[in-house]
């Protein structure tokens, strides 16, 4: 079953959490990515929030070779968090923080991260109203 697109965006992009449990399947996770005709694959390092106990060491080091050794046709993103020791592209040069990498849910709320359980949800004042409330929540 290939995905569809809706008419507002064309674009597909695949996520990867990258933990020590899945670090070895990138290359499939890409090859399947490729299969759907992704546009994008986001790799997002596991941070220790809730259950998870984030991305290790030893799984880090294996992102950095992966990443770098990367001849994929998809271009590869990854998180704020994540991008420390990684060659990266910011096109957002002029944006730090939540105004670069805020996190919007499928429920329409923004949050710092796509681990946090919870929100601002978006108002008919829009997105930046919302990100401003966020950045002055606890």
């Amino acid at each position: 079953m290939k995905p569809t697109s809706s008419a507002a965006s064309s674009r597909i992009i695949r996520h990867r959490i990258v933990n020590s449990k899945t670090i070895g399947d990138l290359d499939a996770a890409v090859q399947l990515a490729a299969g759907f005709g992704a546009s994008e694959f986001l790799l997002l390092p596991e941070e220790p929030i809730g259950r998870g106990g984030g991305i290790d060491n030893e799984a880090t080091i294996t992102l950095r070779k992966w990443v770098n050794g990367y001849r994929g046709s998809i271009p590869l993103a990854i998180s704020e968090g994540g991008a420390e020791g990684l060659p990266t592209c910011d096109p957002l040069n002029a944006e730090t923080g939540l105004s670069a990498f805020a996190h919007i849910d499928a429920s329409g709320a923004i949050k710092r991260t796509s681990y946090d359980k919870s929100g601002i949800l978006i108002r008919e004042d829009g997105v930046m109203a919302a990100l401003g409330k966020l950045r002055t929540t606890k």
